[in-house]
């Protein structure tokens, strides 16, 4: 009885043990919605056994090393990642969405596509995959690179750029922490993205199950499609 008892422990903490593994995903840290897309994760991983952390780091480095295995995947990229990371698998629902949006000094400008932008100077964050998709396949645009939210509202600020291009939500929070005046949002949207979470293919046999998961809360609203 007892070594049957002792059998039972051992399975039992067996069990837990793997029930905690823990993965771990790159992120890029010049993302603005890391927090938010992780809450995200972080329940659903729950819900499959697995604890969840991140490591932020260089957009391009992030990629790299997870496509190579460091990494069990990356936190969030848009759909197209896996072109040139070949080893990573994007779950086809989306973990968030956002709108490309331009800021100026200037109230009423619109723009609706990054053609519209070509007369202008215009700020970008150095690493996101739209940025680089937007200077490799508009060539009329003039721009300048920053590393991060508050560095491009500071150079529009100082009349360095006429405009500065990102996320809405992000631009927002960067407006409200950074508290500079007479800066506004331009009408129109440049482009709407949704990004995916990213595996590694070792993980491949996790996509279906994390799939049905994250389509629940998609539809029941817990993540975030509204743009707001």
């Amino acid at each position: 009885m007892l070594k049957r008892a002792m059998v039972l422990v051992v399975f039992l903490f067996s069990e837990a043990a793997i029930a905690q593994k823990t993965l771990v995903f790159s992120a890029n840290e010049v993302s603005g919605n890391n927090s938010e897309i992780t809450e995200v994760l972080q329940y659903a991983y729950d819900q499959l056994g697995y604890q969840f952390e991140i490591r932020e780091l260089p957009s391009a480095r992030a990629l790299s090393l997870s496509n190579n295995g460091v990494f069990d995947g990356d936190l969030n990229r848009i759909y197209n990642a896996n072109s040139k990371y070949t080893h990573l698998i994007p779950i086809s629902v989306p973990v968030h969405t956002f709108e490309v949006v331009a800021f100026g000094k200037t109230e009423g400008g619109e723009f609706k596509d990054w053609t519209d932008l070509y007369p202008h100077q215009i700020g970008l964050i150095n690493g996101l995959i739209y940025a680089e998709s937007a200077t490799e396949n508009h060539h009329g645009l003039q721009f300048i690179k920053v590393n991060s939210a508050d560095q491009l509202f500071n150079m529009l600020s100082m009349d360095r750029i006429d405009y500065a291009v990102i996320s809405k939500q992000e631009g927002i929070k960067s407006l409200r922490r950074l508290g500079l005046k007479n800066i506004y949002m331009m009408n129109g949207v440049i482009e709407t993205n949704s990004v995916f979470h990213y595996l590694h293919e070792k993980h491949r046999a996790l996509i279906p199950k994390l799939e049905k998961i994250l389509s629940k809360m998609w539809l029941s609203g817990e993540i975030n499609n509204s743009n707001k």
